[in-house]
């Protein structure tokens, strides 16, 4: 993985962000790009660690640390490969298999941008920086202008309506969140 192609990564997820189906032309859609792509969990680790270590100054870890890290650890890991898994039947059934790659390429560089919005307000909020009333608030502007982030990726990658990117969407926070939801199981 170069400096080059985490740029043109980084670069092509941004112009995503900005709802510049362009930023598709940025990525390596190759095998070899697919499979780069997922340096993107890299960088976003540290960013992922930071939210961790705010929640336990925050008091909200009752789970023992080496626990806590582990489950997390191995949550972060299923939620980077079990939507990728669950795309492929998808893209088939949408008779959109040719796009898969690139579709996984962008959703992974997005990724980055995303935590990079969410994890301040996060550790902002947690830290008592943000009144709860502006650290909800600024939240659900977050959350509201991901998904219009995430379901713009489906829309420019695979190429596909409006309505059916609305649907995959909604399949990959419904995954999220079921995810998240077994690994706080897990550590309660």
């Amino acid at each position: 993985m170069t400096l080059r192609e985490v740029a043109f990564g980084l670069f092509g997820a941004y112009r995503l962000a900005r709802f510049d189906a362009l930023g598709m032309t940025f990525f390596d859609t190759s095998i070899t790009g697919f499979w780069r792509s997922f340096f993107a969990a890299a960088l976003v680790a540290p960013l992922y660690l930071t939210m961790l270590f705010s929640q336990i100054v925050a008091g909200d870890v009752v789970a023992a640390l080496p626990r806590f890290f582990i489950v997390q650890a191995i949550g972060y890991v299923i939620l980077w490969v079990a939507y990728p898994l669950l795309m492929i039947p998808v893209t088939d059934f949408l008779d959109r298999g040719n796009k898969y790659l690139g579709y996984i390429v962008a959703y992974n560089w997005s990724a980055v941008w995303q935590q990079l919005l969410f994890v301040p307000l996060t550790v902002l909020g947690r830290a008592g920086v943000l009144s709860p009333e502006l650290g909800i608030l600024l939240t659900i502007a977050a959350f509201i202008y991901v998904s219009a982030y995430i379901w713009f990726v489906a829309l420019a990658a695979l190429e596909i309506p409006g309505l059916v990117a609305f649907a995959i969407l909604a399949g990959d926070l419904l995954l999220s969140f079921l995810i998240q939801l077994l690994v706080a199981s897990m550590i309660t």
